[in-house]
């Protein structure tokens, strides 16, 4: 529990020094980013801005006795 995982993806080859995903190659120390829902990969530096806050209103007929 805890690790990502990349499951389900033929095209990825990975050794010591690159990623090969199909014919795309991602040299050894390039950063990268892995979308653990959507399944997309992305370079560079991502954005670490936590998603919009949602707003939950608890509704109450008052205290109960």
């Amino acid at each position: 529990m805890g690790k990502p995982a990349v499951v389900g993806v033929p095209e990825l080859t990975i050794d010591a020094t690159t990623i090969r995903i199909g014919r795309h190659v991602i040299p050894e120390g390039t950063l990268i980013a892995i979308d653990g829902t959507g399944g997309e990969i992305t370079t560079g530096t991502q954005s670490s801005e936590p998603p919009p806050a949602r707003t939950y209103t608890a509704y109450s007929n008052g205290p109960t006795r």
